[in-house]
């Protein structure tokens, strides 16, 4: 559980997040934001994310050119290709598939959720192909027979690889519908390789436009967006799919419409960045275009936003800080509430009084002398130098009980002299009006209520009136207190002053200076 005093910093932190929430929130609602501003800064911020996703691409490449060029990995051998491809897949949070064609044979290696589904042959193009889906482990886990469509056809990938070279395009990317209704939309990147014999061979990347769309999720932050990507070779691509299918085909009449503003930014070459508002079955989009210096056979991409889907989502990111105001206004009740009860705990914690010392230990303690935890005091009132009552003595008292009380506790004898001799409580019984142990007990406890109060005279001390030697002494056992206890005297002007005592070796030590009192009730009371 927290103490109270971490409570209590808990609510100041919590209070000032809340203020500055609130602030934000404030000064958001105050700020007139227009769609072309938004769109232009999340393009922006968008940006980043399609740079790594295309240093990623090109890393992924480099990995494949050096595995393959410098390592003699055969290509016969499946065994190796799945367990290198698979390393090579896993290493880049994108990459979804690897497809290798060349004159003699087919490779293609793609994660299927929690398996990979893989397939090595020298069959002819579109002939029966067989399947193998494998575990984690890469162990056959079952297999079947099926045309290469299962990812592309040989023919349409033969089609891809032909503009290799065309235009100085070295990588082309592509669109790739899976022909399955459980498949996902593929993004395909296709290049030429050479392996280690210096025979040349077609690389695909395959990448789920639905991963894709979740990587880049929290740059978008808006629930439809519409990622196009130009390419080196003018294909318009998508690489980012929204999950809802109720807005697959309204997206793909929209794409046709964004293709329209493309080709027309493309031919103003003096505006490199640039959005566009249009209309839209009743509806109003804007387009941001961005240009890009060519990487890896991309040359820009555009994003395509509602402004009804700007509007909502720049409102909820507003609510988001008013929202985090009430969360914090309600943590910040629930830290104080808990140093309350703490601060309550403190006050009202009454231990039990310590158990009553029996004549030999009391003896016992009298023989060892004054220490930190012992004290001796002639008498409560009586003074013995100058044979007359002294209602100073009673203060000093009271200044060695406060003294025990806000240290470790203790025991204080009143009828011992520094020296051990027992001297009872016979002059102090004569100075009252009842000369008996009753009412010394009734006068002593009277003194400490007025001091400590009730609570403390009850429940932190144990009163005694042992007989040492023939003589009444009174023993007062002193239980450590839960909060510091003052002593209220007069000063010369006769103003009521409030003094700090606690034990220091064998004497009851003032500690007058702000700081260190602080210092010490912090240390003392404050972690409870």
């Amino acid at each position: 559980m927290f103490s109270k005093r971490v409570s209590v910093w808990f609510t100041v932190v919590f209070v000032v997040l809340m203020v500055t929430s609130l602030l934000v929130y404030w000064f958001r609602i105050q700020q007139n934001t227009y769609a072309d501003e938004i769109i232009s800064k999340t393009t922006e911020r968008f940006n980043k994310s399609i740079s790594g996703f295309l240093k990623a691409v090109n890393a992924t490449k480099g990995n494949l050119e050096k595995g393959l060029y410098n390592y003699p990995v055969a290509m016969s051998n499946t065994d190796s290709l799945n367990l290198f491809f698979s390393r090579l897949i896993k290493n880049d949070k994108f990459l979804t598939g690897v497809i290798l064609i060349d004159s003699t044979m087919n490779y293609a290696i793609v994660e299927d959720g929690e398996t990979w589904t893989t397939t090595y042959n020298n069959i002819k193009e579109d002939s029966l192909i067989g399947w193998k889906r494998l575990n984690q482990q890469l162990k056959v886990v079952s297999e079947w027979s099926d045309t290469y469509s299962y990812l592309i056809s040989r023919k349409s990938f033969g089609h891809i690889v032909n503009q290799l070279g065309d235009n100085d395009t070295t990588n082309v990317w592509v669109n790739v519908d899976r022909p399955f209704a459980e498949s996902v939309e593929l993004l395909m990147m296709v290049f030429d390789i050479e392996t280690y014999l210096g025979k040349e061979i077609a690389v695909a990347f395959l990448y789920s436009t639905q991963k894709m769309g979740k990587q880049f999720a929290s740059a978008l932050k808006y629930k439809n967006p519409l990622v196009s990507v130009i390419t080196q070779n003018n294909e318009i691509l998508t690489p980012v799919k929204t999950a809802d299918t109720a807005k697959i085909r309204h997206y793909f009449d929209l794409s046709s419409e964004v293709k329209k503003l493309i080709d027309k930014w493309k031919i103003q070459k003096d505006k490199l960045n640039y959005s566009y508002s249009f209309t839209f079955k009743d509806q109003v989009y804007w387009t941001r275009l961005m240009h890009l210096q060519p990487q890896m056979g991309i040359t820009g991409y555009g994003l395509t936003l509602s402004a009804l889907d700007l509007a909502k989502t720049e409102r909820d990111q507003e609510l988001v800080f008013a929202y985090l105001a009430a969360l914090f206004l309600i943590l910040a009740i629930l830290s104080y509430l808990t140093a309350v009860r703490k601060h309550r705990e403190k006050i009202t914690q009454t231990p039990e009084p310590p158990v009553l010392l029996q004549v030999e230990d009391i003896l016992g303690l009298v023989k060892n002398g004054e220490s930190d935890s012992i004290e001796f005091k002639s008498s409560l009132r009586w003074d013995y130098n100058e044979l007359a009552v002294n209602p100073v003595l009673e203060g000093v008292i009271m200044k060695s009980i406060a003294a025990f009380a806000n240290a470790r506790g203790g025991v204080l004898f009143i009828g011992v002299a520094d020296n051990h001799e027992i001297l009872g409580l016979v002059p102090d019984f004569k100075t009252l009006k009842k000369q008996d142990v009753d009412y010394f007990e009734l006068h002593l406890r009277k003194l400490i209520t007025n001091q400590f109060g009730l609570t403390f005279s009850n429940h932190f001390l144990q009163i005694q009136f042992p007989e040492i030697e023939g003589k009444v002494i009174c023993v007062i056992q002193i239980h450590p207190g839960v909060q510091p206890l003052f002593i209220v005297t007069k000063s010369k002007q006769g103003q009521e002053v409030e003094k700090f005592f606690v034990r220091s070796g064998n004497a009851s030590q003032e500690v007058a200076s702000l700081k260190e009192m602080n210092e010490y009730i912090s240390r003392r009371f404050g972690g409870g």
